[in-house]
């Protein structure tokens, strides 16, 4: 379960940005193909966020959209899944965003 070393990971973060002030709630953007489950998270990090400033704050998961550009013709679509094509046929993609684990807000007491 790697989610509870992302969960490790989010509580460090958020403990050097509070500033010396509680957290009372955190805001994760994770992208839709970041294979991480929004359940093992939440769970996680109440094991992760216990003993800590954080211990008691929310964990809201917000999901990111999986987006790509094509490389052939140009344009940008929404994925779901690693290996779709464009609608051109080619599959040479850049991804976009959708692969990404980010802390968004932090709301202190």
């Amino acid at each position: 379960m790697h989610e509870l070393a992302i969960a490790r990971n989010i509580v460090a973060i958020c403990e050097a940005g509070r500033d010396g002030r509680p957290v009372v709630s955190v805001v994760v953007g994770v992208g839709e193909l970041a294979a991480v489950s929004a359940h093992a998270l939440s769970f996680s990090f109440e094991l992760a966020a216990a003993g800590t400033a954080l211990e008691g704050a929310t964990l809201t998961v917000e999901p990111i959209k999986a987006t790509a550009r094509c490389a052939s013709c140009g344009v940008t679509l929404t994925l779901e899944s690693h290996l779709e094509q464009c609608t051109c046929g080619q599959s040479k993609l850049t991804w976009l965003s959708g692969g990404e684990l980010v802390v968004r807000r932090l709301e202190l007491g």
